[in-house]
């Protein structure tokens, strides 16, 4: 990738916030946060951590205190939306994945759907009744509501699920042999149409691409595979990014914005947004105290959430208690996020 425009300092001194950003109200004594989604056609905004506690927002009141509902005893690993419904899907250390009501949430209404043996470490939800899970057992899973709870298909891989994404009929895992395996949800029992194997070290996300030609695989070692399923249309390829002289940081955190652009966030605190495209850099922002644990765009793309957050990737003594976790909201500028192939030059002024 090219470097393209960057607002990025090489001081190791934290920076304030990032321009423009929201600082949400949290708990204080909130854990490491590990994700941040949007809800409901992007009027609610979900945070989840590590000590089990899911944080809702009101997107019209960003400012107030967010509703909080404790989901179990053990660290969530990750969540999402249920399609088409106002519930949520949380799965996490207990093995346990649980649904939960965004309107009222109401602890009474906290439901087990899914179990596994181990962890699960990614959980998506497919439509209104199915979603899938993937975990530290080996074992992917898909699960049907209306069923009861076994699974309604399941497929059994070498070596543990440590991400996990889908959109429409196609799902991505990334393992722990530094691969990513594709299903495609109408032959899963064949199980993967697709393999890659592309990283030198852990894979850390796998994000599916919207219009499902592939998938973005990061890793904790500063780099970011854009893998085609169909390499006779487009050739896969991979850049380094996260790194701040000879420290290299993991890619935690991986979102697509609706004009096909993509944002990155990582271990050296900072997010860039990029085209895969024109293989450039968009925008690079500074540097803030503490990991970007998690992000998304809000799905009208004038808008991300990000985490500043403890990553645990130096285990838990490493933990500063003395750093506040805490959740942002940004307004984003279409500049910074149009393709370069289509941005539009500055204009100039008559004299």
């Amino acid at each position: 990738f090219g470097a393209g425009s960057s607002s990025s300092s090489s001081s190791t001194q934290a920076p304030p916030p990032l321009p423009n950003s929201m600082h949400l109200v949290t708990p204080k004594d909130l854990d490491g946060i590990s994700s941040v989604f949007w809800a409901r056609n992007g009027q609610m905004l979900v945070a989840t951590s590590w000590d089990a506690r899911a944080l809702v927002y009101s997107r019209d009141n960003l400012h107030q205190e967010p509703h909080t509902i404790k989901l179990g005893d053990h660290p969530i690993l990750s969540a999402c939306e249920m399609k088409g419904d106002h519930w949520a899907l949380a799965s996490g250390c207990d093995h346990k994945a649980r649904r939960w009501d965004l309107q009222t949430m109401d602890s009474d209404k906290i439901e087990v759907v899914a179990s596994h043996e181990a962890p699960i470490k990614g959980i998506k939800s497919l439509d209104a009744n199915t979603f899938v899970t993937g975990s530290w057992d080996k074992n992917v899973c898909i699960w049907d509501l209306r069923m009861s709870k076994k699974p309604a298909g399941k497929h059994t891989l070498r070596d543990k699920v440590y991400s996990l994404d889908g959109i429409g009929g196609m799902i991505v895992v990334g393992v722990a042999e530094k691969k990513g395996l594709t299903f495609d949800m109408r032959k899963f029992f064949e199980g993967p149409i697709h393999s890659s194997t592309s990283l030198k070290f852990q894979l850390r996300q796998v994000k599916c691409m919207p219009d499902k030609t592939g998938y973005l695989a990061s890793s904790i070692a500063g780099r970011v595979r854009v893998e085609y399923l169909d390499e006779s249309k487009e050739k896969s390829f991979s850049f380094k990014c996260h790194r701040v002289a000879n420290d290299v940081y993991s890619v935690n955190a991986m979102s697509f914005h609706p004009l096909g652009t993509f944002a990155t966030g990582g271990g050296d605190g900072s997010i860039s947004f990029w085209d895969k495209e024109a293989k450039q850099r968009l925008k690079q922002f500074p540097r803030q105290h503490s990991s970007i644990s998690a992000l998304e765009f809000t799905p009208d793309g004038s808008g991300i959430a990000y985490a500043v957050s403890y990553d645990y990737s130096m285990g838990k003594c490493a933990k500063d208690r003395k750093r506040a976790n805490e959740i942002y909201c940004m307004p984003v500028n279409e500049r910074d996020v149009n393709p370069r192939r289509t941005r539009v030059a500055p204009r100039r002024s008559r004299r």
